[in-house]
């Protein structure tokens, strides 16, 4: 007889593990919701929450198969139930396209497409980078400066609000967002460009492996800035790591820039879908 672990590793063996209920079923098995047909498991979801977007309930389906229309409303009532006892307002749900059964389903029940993502990689050797002079501080010397320092979290938060305006961010103190957007910030890496002690340019950098920086939280002032910036990065970058990724939203126009600007490759889109409840 087979185990519920089992059952959902059966239901999962032709699916990709980079796929959203791949991740979660790992990260949140604690939360998998089963479907039976027939005493057969056809479908599971999973909910979860985001303590920087309050306002949505997130969920990732899988169905085996296109399944009937009434198990399909039955999963939808149970996720819907749940958003608004978290008092939620909307549901949100994201995998690489092409989308499944289920996400499919979902586009005829009045979920949009609110945004694209991608997240390439180039190899450094490929980056050609120009000869900026302009001044820059890395990641540890702002936190030494508390001018800077509160100047580039204010500067952040504002921005990603902007970009995020379609899934709402939390209302946050600056020291509670300061701490997270330096979590796994590279402190010797260059991280602003300014000019008479005023932030022209930011980015966040990150190690994702020991090869591998990827880009992060960034803005600017005036257009160009940021290519500036990148310049200078990129040239440290490359002396020290293989491998420049960076994650980029449709939703985010100096992202499209970035790449687009240093030729990072078409990758398979990751597609979010929002419903208001």
């Amino acid at each position: 007889m087979l185990t519920l672990n089992d059952e959902i590793e059966q239901l999962l063996e032709n699916v990709d593990g980079d796929t959203e209920i791949a991740r979660k079923t790992k990260e949140l098995p604690e939360k998998t919701q089963k479907y039976y047909v027939h005493g057969e498991l056809v479908a599971i979801c999973i909910t979860w929450e985001n303590e920087i977007h309050p306002f949505a309930l997130y969920f990732t389906v899988y169905e085996k198969n296109a399944q009937n229309e009434t198990l399909n409303l039955k999963i939808l009532h149970h996720i819907r139930q749940k958003a608004l006892k978290s008092n939620k307002d909307r549901l949100i749900t994201r995998d690489f396209a092409p989308q499944g059964h289920f996400n499919r389903w979902l586009q005829m029940q009045n979920f949009k497409l609110v945004r694209t993502t991608v997240e390439p990689q180039i190899a450094t050797k490929d980056v050609h980078v120009q000869n900026e002079k302009i001044q820059f501080q890395t990641a540890h010397q702002v936190k030494q400066n508390s001018y800077l320092l509160k100047q580039l979290v204010s500067k952040c938060y504002a921005r990603y609000k902007q970009v995020h305006m379609i899934n709402p961010v939390a209302s946050m103190s600056r020291e509670r967002w300061q701490k997270i957007i330096f979590q796994d910030q590279i402190d010797s890496a260059p991280l602003i460009t300014i000019k008479k002690d005023e932030i022209l340019a930011y980015e966040f950098l990150f190690e994702d492996a020991t090869n591998l920086v990827t880009l992060g939280w960034n803005g600017q002032n005036v257009s160009g800035e940021l290519n500036k910036l990148q310049n200078i990065q990129f040239q440290w970058i490359k002396e020290r790591y293989e491998f420049i990724g960076g994650e980029f939203d449709s939703t985010d126009e100096l992202a499209i820039e970035t790449s687009k600007n240093w030729n990072f490759p078409k990758e398979k889109r990751y597609e979010t879908f929002i419903k208001m409840l």
